[in-house]
């Protein structure tokens, strides 16, 4: 790496170290412990794009490591819930089962159309990030509630639909878009 990993960057690869020591505590069943290392990934994934933006540090590696940070916390997270909730996890699989293979079509697609993965960052992705991370954490804590589980899906299934009409839309790939709506209001000219 040329320059130096700035504070938003080291606070995305906190979270990426963050994993193993998730996944240990996954296997142990520590479901108090797991509940607080999703909730300390989640909290340095919404520091890490304010403190990059606050301190004028973004930067195309930033938004990657945050990328990867989301991506890995996200699965660790799911594997945790599937591993702590089988029963019923396996009940009521096809929110979930549909989000990921929403996800996967789009990463698919993407490495098709740009030949990387796509970092969008929409707003559809933040507010999937926080029903996500809402249902997860109280998951941990408290047991799965039913309707908040459905709810961060169903956000996870609109978000994925829509990056994947993203990348039908946008010529080049570009990141920190905010949604189809305003790449479709910009015009053809400026895809």
């Amino acid at each position: 790496m040329k320059d130096k990993l700035n504070v938003a960057d080291w606070l995305s690869v906190s979270r990426i170290i963050l994993i193993p020591f998730l996944l240990v505590f996954i296997a142990m069943e520590k479901n108090s412990v797991v509940g607080w290392l999703v909730l300390l990934g989640f909290l340095t994934d919404a520091l890490d794009g304010f403190l990059a933006r606050k301190l004028n540090k973004t930067s195309k590696r930033g938004t990657k490591l945050d990328s990867i940070g989301d991506m890995l916390l996200i699965a660790s997270a799911l594997l945790g819930l599937f591993w702590l909730y089988t029963d019923f996890v396996v009940e009521h699989a096809w929110p979930a089962l549909t989000a990921i293979g929403l996800f996967l079509l789009q990463f698919i697609l993407s490495r098709i159309r740009y030949g990387k993965s796509s970092s969008f960052h929409t707003y559809m992705a933040k507010i999937t990030a926080v029903a996500l991370a809402l249902m997860l954490v109280s998951s941990f804590f408290f047991g799965i509630v039913p309707w908040l589980y459905y709810l961060a899906f169903i956000a996870a299934i609109v978000e994925a639909v829509e990056e994947i009409m993203l990348v039908f839309v946008l010529e080049k790939q570009r990141e920190n878009v905010k949604g189809l709506y305003w790449v479709l209001k910009e015009g053809k000219d400026d895809r």
